[in-house]
Formats: C-alpha cells, structure tokens, sequence
C-alpha cells in the first residue's frame, strides 16, 4: 500500500511537472517570435566557428567558417523550402544582401535531409535569393548546435564574429529588424 501511494505521488509530480514544462515551452516559442533588440557587446559570446558547407555555382561543395566575414555582419538564415514563410522571406534576404552587400553576408542554411528537398530548396533559392550563398545542414549537426525548433531562425554574427541575436520570426514587414540591422552595420 505504501508503495503505491509512493508510486502515484511520483506519478503526479511528474504530470505536473511535464505539463508545467510543456506550457513554458509553448510560451517560450511566442515570446520567440518577436524581433528582439542587440545585446550589448560585452554580453555578446563568440560565434559558434562550425562549417559551413556551402555549395558554389556548379553544384561543388566547400566549407567556410564564420570568421571568414569577419568585419561584416553575418546574418545566417536557417530555411527549408517547405516552409512558406522562408520562402516568402527570400526576396527580402535578397534585397538585405544586395543593398547592404559591403556591410553583410547573409547566408542561407537549408536543413532538409533529403535530397529531393535540397535540390527543390537549391533551385528556389538560385531563382529568389541569388546572390545569397546557400549552404546545407544534411547531417543535422548545425540543426543541433543550433538548438533549432522553428523555421525560420535568423543568427545576427556582429563585425566581431560575436552571437547578438538569436530569433525565430519572419523579418518582411518588421521595422524593428531593419533598425537592428542598421544598429549592427554603425557598429565599428
């Protein structure tokens, strides 16, 4: 008898505590979706120097690091072409890359895992975003590092090759995220 009523009590707990937890997460995930403003330098933690393998103009791949935009402001943009506000956002990526092109680098990081969803993400970005490099996520690991849930999650690298920001939203038709630019590009 004393051990059921142990094992119920248990039980309870940890229904509580998975409910509780799944409820954090869902507000945590709304909360997420507002652009929200730089971090201060000096809580700013160095970018993860993973990389990147992206895929040149005849289909070859090879690896670059972050640092190698050091100077810039690196926008990576995880994306899958299923998702229809990444593929509605790719334009506005375009427009950010071409007007900004001295001060950014944003970056395309597709993560399907498969083929045909690569090379459907591939054509759809050589065809809205090409001046953009695209890069693929296919063994999952950046996906984890990461920590991704929702797409689209942009990661805003400063001139310094430092972390600002880490959001999931759309950024069309979002004057804060423009304002963040423009604050990261006067950042010397």
């Amino acid at each position: 008898m004393k051990i059921s009523a142990t094992l119920l009590i248990v039980l309870i707990l940890g229904l509580l505590y998975y409910s509780s937890k799944k409820e954090t997460a869902q507000l945590h995930m709304v909360i997420r979706t507002n652009i929200p403003n730089a971090s201060p330098p000096s809580m700013r933690h160095k970018a993860l120097d993973i990389p990147l393998p992206i895929v040149g103009p005849h289909g070859h791949v090879h690896e670059i690091k972050t640092t190698k935009w050091l100077g810039k402001v690196v926008h990576l943009v995880f994306w899958a072409q299923w998702c229809e506000p990444c593929r509605i956002e790719l334009p506005v990526l375009e427009k950010e890359q071409v007007e900004h092109r001295k001060d950014v680098q944003v970056v395309l990081i597709d993560v399907d895992s498969h083929a045909s969803g690569r090379i459907a993400a591939a054509e759809l970005a050589k065809q809205e975003a090409p001046d953009i490099p695209l890069a693929f996520d296919k063994s999952g690991r950046l996906e984890i590092t990461y920590n991704i849930h929702a797409l689209p999650l942009h990661v805003l690298i400063d001139r310094k090759g430092r972390i600002v920001t880490m959001f999931t939203s759309t950024i069309y038709h979002r004057p804060q995220f423009e304002r963040l630019l423009d604050e990261l590009i006067s950042e010397k």
